[in-house]
This record gives structure tokens, C-alpha cells and sequence, in this order.
């Protein structure tokens, strides 16, 4: 009985971590999110330990609603990480061609015997 006590007050704490995590990265807070990965690795090992000390399992009406949540949250977070990821990559290509454009810039003001020409120098 302590097992299956154990297993619904650490699942309850796994779907508390889970909406944290979706807070965390909402804001962007990367290192939150590092740390609520890490708690979350953990409690999957005990919660698999007190679901098989306790025989439950996904005929557990109840196990198997709170279990579809949490993974539909998840697959939420995946996505939201997921556009993350591709939006800071169309950013890195766009830094890539800035610097780009601005070393073709700096071969043109940097060139040996460069003369600038300044409009007090013609008026």
C-alpha cells in the first residue's frame, strides 16, 4: 500500500515539474530547465519501481488519464523546443551573412593607401 501511495504523490510531483517546465522554457530560462530534466530522470526511475511494487499499470483508468496529459504536455514542450531551435538557427544564418557583408565592407575602408573622401574635403 506505501508503494502505491508513494508512486501517485511522486506522479503528481513529476506533472507539477512537467508544467514548470513549460513556464521555464516560455521565459527562456534554460538552466530551470536543465534542472527540472534532471528531477524529472530521477522520479521516472522511482516511479517505475513503485508502479511495479504496486501492479500498476496502464489498465489503471486513472494511471492512464494522468499519463496521457503528461505526455501531451511533453510533446507541447518538444515543439515549443523545437521551434526554438530552428528560429535560433535562421538568427545564426542571418548573423552569418551580416558578418559577411560587413567583412566585404571592411576590405573596401581597410585597403593600403586608403583615402577616404569626406564631404569637408570637397565643399
Amino acid at each position: 500500500m506505501r508503494a502505491e501511495r508513494d508512486f501517485w504523490r511522486l506522479l503528481t510531483e513529476y506533472e507539477r515539474l512537467t508544467q514548470n517546465e513549460s513556464v521555464s522554457l516560455g521565459s527562456e530560462d534554460f538552466t530551470e530547465v536543465e534542472a527540472i530534466q534532471s528531477c524529472k530522470d530521477e522520479l521516472l526511475v522511482k516511479l517505475s519501481d513503485f508502479a511495479n511494487e504496486a501492479g500498476l499499470d496502464r489498465r489503471n483508468r486513472e494511471l492512464s488519464r494522468r499519463i496521457d496529459v503528461v505526455l501531451e504536455g511533453e510533446r507541447r514542450n518538444e515543439k515549443l523546443v523545437g521551434a526554438m531551435v530552428e528560429r535560433a538557427v535562421m538568427q545564426r544564418q542571418s548573423l552569418e551573412a551580416a558578418r559577411l557583408r560587413l567583412r566585404e565592407l571592411g576590405s573596401i575602408y581597410v585597403r593600403e593607401n586608403f583615402a577616404p573622401r569626406s564631404f569637408s574635403a570637397h565643399v
